[in-house]
């Protein structure tokens, strides 16, 4: 069976503040075991990308976007885009507030959703953790979320026609699998009828 692609979480932020505490941020992040994360920044991307589309892929992708929220960022059109598009298209918001100052200026979107305090020299290990728990009931919410009706059941008629069986069954279910629209009960019964195919027309 394929390798499912880690979930992932994105980074906003302001490009040129808090080098530190992002890095850490990022460190923590991806040091999580349940579940073990990929985490994507804008300075992931290479050398002649699109950046506004593959920004907006990235954001896609996750099931959490983490806005560290500074004096720059709060009034960044580029931070306030990204977190706007995931809020639009149903991925969870974790706020960070790294600047105190800066909470007067943050939309009231944001403040809503109740951030974290991670202001000051050392951010505590108690913060740390409760970034991580957070990030963690955000990635059972992204699974858990609302499901097209009936997916499993029309895949199930689908792969049971052998004639379809060049369609990439496998990244297919695995695909639906990671972002939740099926369940593993019900992407192991759709592999095996993927595989049952394949060998009825191979003899």
């Amino acid at each position: 069976m394929p390798a499912q692609s880690a979930p992932k979480v994105f980074i906003s932020y302001k490009r040129g503040e808090e080098g530190y505490f992002i890095k850490e941020l990022r460190q923590r992040i991806e040091a999580m075991r349940t579940p073990r994360v990929q985490v994507f920044q804008d300075v992931d991307m290479p050398p002649g990308t699109n950046w506004m589309d593959t920004i907006d892929l990235r954001i896609q992708e996750s099931f959490a976007v983490v806005v560290v929220l500074t004096a720059g960022s709060v009034q960044s059109p580029y931070v306030t885009y990204e977190w706007s598009y995931a809020l639009g298209a149903g991925i969870g918001i974790l706020p960070l507030l790294r600047h105190k100052h800066a909470e007067q200026d943050v939309h009231g979107r944001l403040k809503i959703l109740n951030w974290i305090d991670c202001s000051g020299d050392n951010v505590p290990d108690a913060t740390w953790q409760r970034i991580r728990d957070r990030l963690r009931t955000l990635h059972t919410e992204w699974l858990k979320r609302d499901k097209p009706p009936q997916v499993a059941g029309c895949l199930q008629q689908l792969f049971a026609n052998t004639y379809r069986r060049h369609i990439g069954a496998h990244e297919i279910i695995d695909h639906l699998t990671q972002y939740g629209f099926i369940s593993t009960d019900e992407q192991l019964k759709l592999l095996e009828l993927a595989r049952a195919n394949a060998q009825r027309t191979d003899s």
